[in-house]
């Protein structure tokens, strides 16, 4: 009796298992059947969540790849990290798990508008006021070289070095009296490129104390500095 039940136990083991494989096979079949007369494709697909700003470069750490029928995929889906997206470019927005990476998801990353200024990528650029006589005489160009000193207590040398990105003139304002402004009195309009501190420097100086510029050669030295 004991021997009967023993071996009824195992049989319906043996069939549950049997049962198991045959329902799993049944499934990938209908897959498979799903797509027989449809051609296939593989696109990407975030894996993961997709944060907004993440360069194309990086994006194979956040897809994979998976089958699906041509039609049901839109035209613009990604086939591969290889494709021609360009490494800069980047997420316009987050990307949810599960969803087909195309290329409208992706844009170039946007440069701040600067206008026609060249800034150097680690500079800010600064614009100061120079009174007439203070600009050399009117050979400080964009692209030149200068000095600037100050008169805050006595004549001092403030910045050694700096890149003039712009020039442009002015009516002097502010002035009443024997000194009002007429068509002949103008200030240069000098914008710099400069670093925080120097930034910092300049508009302390500019609003207690004149400013004067020095035009420098690509060897000169300012005598501090030596």
């Amino acid at each position: 009796m004991n021997r009967r039940r023993i071996v009824l136990i195992v049989s319906a083991v043996v069939l549950a298992l049997i049962g198991t494989g045959v329902v799993y096979s049944y499934i990938n079949s209908a897959d498979q059947r799903a797509l027989n007369g449809v051609k296939a494709v593989s696109v990407l697909v975030a894996s993961k969540p997709i944060p907004a700003g993440t360069a194309w470069s990086s994006i194979g750490q956040y897809t994979s790849t998976q089958s699906f029928p041509e039609s049901s995929v839109p035209t613009s889906s990604l086939k591969s990290t290889s494709a021609a997206v360009g490494g800069s470019k980047v997420t316009t927005f987050a990307v949810s798990t599960g969803q087909v990476l195309t290329s409208e998801m992706f844009a170039a990353t946007a440069a701040p508008a600067t206008g026609s200024l060249q800034i150097p990528g680690d500079r800010q650029a600064l614009t100061i006021a120079l009174t007439p006589k203070a600009d050399v005489g009117g050979y400080v160009n964009p692209g030149s070289d200068v000095a600037v000193y100050t008169g805050l207590a006595q004549t001092t040398l403030l910045i050694e070095r700096l890149r003039v990105l712009a020039v442009s003139q002015a009516p002097l304002v502010g002035l009443t009296g024997p000194g009002a402004t007429s068509p002949s009195q103008e200030s240069l309009m000098v914008t710099l490129a400069v670093t925080q501190q120097q930034a910092q420097q300049l508009v302390t100086a500019q609003n207690h104390g004149g400013l004067y510029l020095a035009l420098l050669t690509s060897t000169s030295t300012p005598l501090s500095a030596k």
